[in-house]
């Protein structure tokens, strides 16, 4: 039932944690601080609080906008280039992947499909979906194994980037909200409307790219999404993401709960790996090359991306290789052999 003032309460805690953050000079704070302060409020105290995913799509339309600002036509050109980089990595992870997820139903006695939809680094809610939709997969492992790398991958990565990181920094000489802004922002909510129709993965985020590039294509003159926007996108995403493990997700087994980290942590690491070896191949930087590959989803690598100042367009497409590669060939494969 909706009831407005336990929303006003996530968003004010929200906003807290992004402000105490930003205080003291965490990582990417207006991400982060909403994601620690509702999490920790959920498991620790009895506060109620509730959060819809349509203010997650607000804040990640927001965010797309304003992405879609680096996608330039050059991108079309220096594609070629890293296209093969691209697919050989994503293999690799994706093999090591589906390595943990075999160790992962032999030591906890588990299923291989659910411990295999459970280890892919595909988006949150995809995979949640396709597991929903299969009798044969338990919802609760492949939710708990989800949340739990996200928060671990959104939490670790800021943290494990150059000190040398830039903040998020935004030019506009447009006024806030103007006519143009405003403008802008709808049809950014109509790009993520004709993104769903047509089944792009994550919509809120890629349909108001897409709709940016093509402004850009064809040299239209367009608003850009003022950094204080920035700021409330980023709480509307955290306080999502804060809010995606609940407690009944945890009643799992010990060696269920203890996989979930280890593996999270165990992709990361391969990560490291696999994109110290992407900057040392190609002229990326460290940065750009970790969070090409990090398992962490596409709205919230990308976003990070914006903050870290890593080149937000290889970044982009790597994650978005990883998700068609896992929806147009992991899934159908593994769909062939659930009932």
């Amino acid at each position: 039932m909706l009831n407005i003032k336990y929303y006003v309460l996530t968003f004010v805690l929200g906003l807290i944690g992004a402000l105490l953050f930003e205080v003291f000079n965490f990582p990417i704070p207006w991400l982060l601080g909403p994601v620690a302060i509702t999490f920790l409020v959920q498991f620790f105290t009895t506060v109620k609080m509730q959060w819809s995913s349509k203010f997650r799509d607000a804040g990640l339309i927001l965010v797309g906008l304003s992405l879609g600002s680096f996608f330039t036509p050059t991108i079309f050109s220096i594609l070629p280039k890293f296209i093969w980089m691209i697919f050989i990595l994503n293999v690799v992870l994706i093999g090591c992947s589906i390595l943990l997820a075999w160790v992962t139903a032999k030591w906890c006695k588990i299923d291989f499909s659910t411990a295999l939809v459970s280890s892919i680094p595909g988006g949150l809610s995809q995979l949640v979906i396709f597991a929903e939709e299969k009798e044969a997969i338990n919802l609760s492992i492949v939710t708990y194994f989800h949340v739990v790398r996200v928060l671990l991958v959104v939490s670790i990565v800021p943290l494990l980037m150059s000190s040398e990181s830039g903040k998020l920094k935004v030019v506009s000489e447009d006024p806030f909200l103007g006519v143009a802004t405003i403008g802008l922002i709808i049809c950014g909510y109509l790009g993520m409307r004709l993104a769903k129709f047509i089944k792009v993965p994550v919509p809120a985020l890629l349909g108001p790219v897409i709709l940016v590039l093509l402004l850009n294509l064809f040299q239209i003159n367009h608003a850009v999404i003022q950094i204080e926007l920035l700021h409330v996108a980023q709480i509307f995403v955290g306080c999502h993401i804060g809010l995606s493990l609940k407690r009944k997700d945890v009643q799992l087994s010990k060696r269920l709960l203890i996989m979930g980290g280890v593996s999270a942590i165990l992709l990361i690491g391969i990560t490291m790996i696999t994109g110290y070896l992407l900057s040392k191949m190609s002229n990326l930087t460290f940065e750009t090359a970790f969070l090409s590959l990090a398992p962490g989803g596409l709205d919230q690598m990308s976003l990070i991306a914006m903050n870290l100042g890593g080149d937000v367009v290889l970044v982009t497409l790597f994650q978005l290789f990883r998700i068609l590669a896992i929806y147009f060939i992991v899934l159908p494969l593994l769909n062939l052999t659930i009932k």
